[in-house]
């Protein structure tokens, strides 16, 4: 099957089973739309196959026996997806040739596959602690996994006019960038770079050094 027939099948799945996601779709550039799309139909067809099949069973053993069964078919799908032999659904293909494209953390979609075996483990959470990794699993994985760069900026004329920027920075993480030494940890350890290293290697080394710094900020701000 084509990449674009696949595509265009997410798509139609992703219109019906995730409305706001679809609008919200809408308004990024073309490419990094087809990865979102590729990325949110496997999330969507793994969550759907954990939720129903615990929808129709007819007690609370037997949902969750179902549930341990749609898991072990997800993992396996996952490893048939990270060995580039996708199980045959435009889902699983989509998400394969964005795997590779990427070069995609596998321990992200296992993430996301975790906090679907605590719903299936009916798991409580009686602390903010708790709930917090619970959280990190079925939703902060998916937001990792398809991480973006905004930028906006106000434009004058007649109309308030707004202008958008948007990045895709796993696109960035490919397998064909050059990997960074993770040499520079301050603007003096950079400035040394010069001179032995090639100019679009410190660029590389200033990106990491500055996404690095930006992280860390984060971290602190908001308490982890």
């Amino acid at each position: 099957m084509s990449m674009e027939q696949d595509l265009r099948d997410c798509q139609r799945l992703m219109r019906g089973g995730s409305k706001s996601f679809f609008a919200a779709s809408r308004v990024l550039p073309a490419d990094i739309r087809q990865h979102a799309m590729a990325l949110y139909a496997f999330c969507r067809i793994a969550d759907d196959a954990v939720d129903l099949v615990a929808a129709k069973a007819s007690d609370q053993q037997t949902g969750q026996r179902l549930q341990r069964q749609a898991l072990e078919s997800l993992y396996q799908r996952l490893d048939q997806i990270y060995d580039d032999c996708p199980f045959d659904h435009p889902a699983d293909r989509a998400f394969a040739r964005l795997v590779q494209r990427v070069a995609l953390p596998k321990s992200l979609p296992l993430l996301l596959l975790e906090g679907f075996a605590w719903d299936a483990q009916a798991r409580r959470y009686p602390s903010i602690v708790a709930l917090e990794a619970y959280a990190v699993r079925v939703a902060g994985s998916v937001g990792v996994m398809m991480a973006v760069d905004v930028a906006a900026v106000t434009l004058s004329g007649d109309q308030p006019t707004y202008g958008f920027f948007i990045r895709d920075i796993q696109a960035g993480r490919g397998v064909n960038r050059p990997a960074t030494s993770g040499m520079a940890d301050s603007v003096e350890q950079l400035s040394q770079l010069v001179g032995r290293m090639p100019m679009k290697d410190i660029v590389g080394e200033t990106s990491t050094m500055i996404e690095r710094m930006c992280i860390q900020a984060a971290l602190e701000l908001t308490h982890n």
